[in-house]
């Protein structure tokens, strides 16, 4: 048992000695060069976050299989289809990514395991509401929604037409709790100035849930930590990640 003890320990300082040295830097303004097989893969990452700007640390290039034993990732203003994140950041360890082989041609790199990831983002009361501009419906004016210590207010108009069309005033209080990569409205309640139309409004509220959905994400999140704050939100695992000196990609859109 006591060497047993004692090779483990050997085998985590060996780890954490190779993951400390500082790597070649690579620096990218507009463009991705793929120069190295790390670079081809922070192309990809790139092109599927479009981030304002973005660095990643490996300790190391992919191997033949696409192992990556250590690899942070931060980024600033990443984009998910029209939703802004203002910071994100990753941590994994003994990732295996799909065979560097099958890169390139515009082809897919999946991320096929990872023994341990860590997750944080922040995302501003300011972008969420210029993303619901772009995906609510007709229906919906003049929505604003308000960021609060704990609790998250909506105020907007809803439209129901007929052969009277009513505008209708909607006021909604609620909290946001975790559903693995999604986030959803918790134990909201509803004001509505038209008590007849309560539950046609209810049935709208309910078509914009889930109201953030990291699925499509190439790293597998699962979200365990949301903090509502005055003016925004907070995610993150229970661990957060941290960095470390390696091998750097950095890129920064023109």
């Amino acid at each position: 048992m006591k060497y047993t003890k004692m090779l483990a320990m050997v085998i985590l300082v060996l780890f954490a000695a190779s993951t400390c040295w500082a790597g070649p830097t690579y620096s990218y303004n507009g463009a991705v060069e793929e120069e190295t097989r790390g670079a081809v893969l922070f192309n990809y990452l790139v092109q599927r976050l479009n981030p304002e700007s973005m660095e990643m640390v490996i300790d190391q290039e992919p191997d033949d299989e696409g192992n990556i034993r250590h690899l942070y990732l931060k980024v600033n203003g990443a984009n998910f289809g029209g939703f802004r994140v203002k910071a994100l950041s990753l941590e994994t360890m003994f990732s295996r990514f799909s065979p560097p082989s099958t890169w390139g041609n515009g082809k897919e790199i999946k991320l096929e395991d990872a023994m341990t990831g860590h997750f944080a983002a922040s995302v501003t009361e300011a972008d969420v509401n210029t993303a619901l501009k772009g995906q609510l419906d007709d229906n919906w004016k003049d929505v604003v929604v308000d960021f609060r210590n704990g609790e998250i207010f909506a105020k907007g108009y809803y439209l129901v037409r007929g052969t009277i069309s009513l505008k209708i005033l909607v006021e909604l209080f609620t909290g946001l709790e975790v559903r693995a990569k999604q986030i959803w409205l918790k134990d909201y309640r509803l004001e509505v100035n038209n008590a007849e139309k309560t539950d046609i409004v209810r049935d709208a509220v309910k078509d914009i849930q889930p109201l953030v959905d990291l699925s499509d994400f190439v790293f597998p999140l699962d979200v365990q930590k949301l903090d509502i704050t005055d003016g925004g939100l907070a995610l993150s695992t229970r661990v957060p990640p941290t960095g470390f000196d390696g091998i750097k990609y950095c890129y920064k859109a023109e």
